[in-house]
């Protein structure tokens, strides 16, 4: 066990994740690093989540704060509230369906506590499970590979929309996040809005420091429920991000790319909203928006096309699948 003294927040949000809650809470019991506290707030979750939270509360080993509340929907302030109760040196967020692994802080801690110009910890590989815990792929992020890594990086891949490390998982000294004024509660953004304006701090403060250590640290749940799986508030919260934090960029060709990936679920209008910073002519992003709807449409079939009809040729053997069922013609000799 690492025998530093320094406190460390474990701030988890929650919000209709009763079937994980208890992993997530009892994967926090069993860290290394045992000079924790526990601070969940449920965001008025309509299934069972409060009184699981209620009853580990009542069992926790560790100090445990529990905040029940009516839904507000608003990340970004349920998270500076838990920021400002807050009583560690250093603070980990998480949500409670995701899953850490037993030295996700012990590390950093020691690494922190040597380094008082590191704000910042977190990892550029992640494991994916899904809804049974079971593991899936490994992620690895866009800097995993890079030896050296300047907030110049940082805020430049996500521009990019390509994410270098996930707020999960990683450690923060908590005097750095309100230097940067927590979170702006007006955004819908909440992990990427605070990554940006680290990266920013970063960039004005040359002699503080971070590392992305390129291993996994936790077990993050992908599931239908996911809030990141509703596309459409993913571009809105990606375009206020950009507009607040990059207003002298155009929007970046990976945007505009995700955008007409997108294009069922945007009408006209949206998409002119999403796609142009600022004034545009009418006629051209009419005819954009056509072209782009015909060019998904015509991708949509021939990816039908190959999962529903399909010809193999073996030797004198064609095999036609049809929606799944296959037929064998024999070409005699």
């Amino acid at each position: 066990m690492n025998d530093s003294k320094s406190l460390v927040s474990i701030c988890c949000l929650s919000y209709n994740q009763e079937k994980y809650i208890k992993e997530a809470i009892e994967a926090l019991w069993m860290q290394e690093y045992k000079n924790i506290e526990i601070l969940a707030l449920d965001d008025g979750s309509s299934d069972n989540s409060p009184n699981i939270l209620s009853e580990l509360a009542k069992k926790s080993p560790v100090p445990m704060q529990i905040i029940l509340q009516k839904n507000s929907g608003n990340i970004a302030k349920n998270l500076n509230i838990l920021l400002k109760k807050a009583k560690g040196k250093y603070v980990t967020i998480t949500s409670l369906d995701d899953v850490y692994l037993t030295d996700t802080i012990s590390k950093k801690v020691k690494l922190m506590d040597d380094d008082q110009n590191l704000i910042f910890i977190s990892n550029s590989v992640v494991q994916i499970i899904d809804g049974k815990s079971e593991k899936k792929d490994i992620q690895k992020l866009s800097l995993y590979e890079k030896e050296t890594i300047t907030a110049q990086d940082l805020y430049d891949k996500e521009y990019h929309l390509q994410w270098p490390y996930y707020v999960q998982g990683g450690l923060y000294r908590l005097d750095a996040i309100k230097e940067v004024g927590l979170y702006d509660e007006d955004l819908l953004a909440d992990d990427l809005q605070l990554r940006v304006k680290l990266a920013i701090f970063l960039m004005n403060n040359p002699n503080k420091k971070f590392r992305l250590i390129p291993e996994i640290s936790f077990l993050y749940r992908r599931h239908s429920s996911n809030i990141s799986c509703n596309s459409l508030r993913q571009l809105s919260l990606i375009k206020e991000v950009l507009n607040r934090f990059y207003p002298e960029r155009d929007y970046p060709i990976e945007w505009k790319k995700r955008i007409e990936n997108n294009i069922e679920i945007l009408s006209f209008s949206k998409f002119t909203k999403f796609y142009f910073k600022g004034s545009f002519n009418f006629k051209y992003a009419i005819l954009l928006y056509g072209k782009i709807k015909i060019k998904n449409l015509l991708n949509k079939l021939k990816k039908m096309r190959r999962e529903y009809f399909q010809i193999k040729m073996k030797k004198n053997i064609k095999i036609i699948k049809l929606f799944g069922v296959s037929f064998i013609d024999i070409k005699r000799g």
